[in-house]
């Protein structure tokens, strides 16, 4: 808006062009000037969309003249115009799978900010969930207006860990210079298959069993199949 007693022309331009930097606005409507009825006051509309944030070079600075013609001169008004990146529109990177349970919200931290954060799994009776975060990723990752990227880059995986069902394993002895043939079929009393059978599944015996020896059965954390246990002689 100017005043005055003579027509003028408005003109609009940024950068320091003679027009608005296109790389950053793009015209949508220029309005003509209209004049009040007194012919005192003079109204321009020039309307752009913004295409792409300025941030990076600290805002645009956009200028109106109001040009009153030679004998008159110009008059000038300058404003900065910074445009942020629109973190709503910037894809969210995770290490998880694209199956994957865990759940992400979204904070809207009201300064055009936006934190993302993942909850894992509840756990289950065959899983267990827990957030593993890396040098890149994090529990909660922030994105900023100015860069238009998150940091930490990616939300942290959500590591599922389930439980060992089932092991073996075998152990072979020599008895070579022995008169005794534990496990033989030909063996009675206390090296008979059943007998041994019975000291190796021992829960209570002070010397035999595989309780002495499998770290699990030591630590309390599983238990013996007893029907798939089994030992023999050769």
């Amino acid at each position: 808006i100017a005043t005055g007693q003579t027509a003028l022309n408005f003109k609009f331009s940024s950068s320091g062009k003679d027009e608005m930097a296109q790389e950053f606005f793009e015209e949508k409507q220029v309005v003509p000037t209209s004049t009040d009825e007194a012919g005192t006051t003079h109204t321009a509309k020039y309307v752009t969309k913004v295409i792409s944030p300025n941030v990076i070079r600290n805002g645009e600075i956009v200028k109106c003249v109001a040009d009153y013609g030679n004998a008159l001169g110009k008059s000038m008004i300058e404003i900065t115009v910074t445009t942020y990146y629109d973190c709503a529109s910037v894809p969210i990177k995770s290490f998880n799978p694209a199956d994957s349970t865990a759940t992400v919200e979204t904070t809207d931290n009201g300064d055009g900010t936006l934190t993302q954060t993942i909850t894992c799994p509840a756990d289950t009776d065959t899983a267990r969930f827990k957030v593993v975060a890396s040098e890149n990723s994090a529990k909660s990752i922030v994105c900023s207006k100015e860069t238009g990227k998150y940091e930490p880059s990616h939300l942290a995986r959500c590591q599922e860990s389930n439980p060992h069902y089932g092991g073996g394993g075998a152990q072979i002895m020599s008895l070579a210079g022995y008169d005794t043939k534990p496990c033989s079929e030909s063996e009675t009393g206390e090296w008979s298959p059943a007998k041994v059978m019975e000291k190796l599944l021992s829960t209570t015996d002070t010397k035999c069993g595989f309780r002495h020896h499998v770290k699990c059965l030591k630590d309390n954390q599983c238990t013996m199949n007893n029907e798939k246990s089994s030992c023999n002689y050769d």
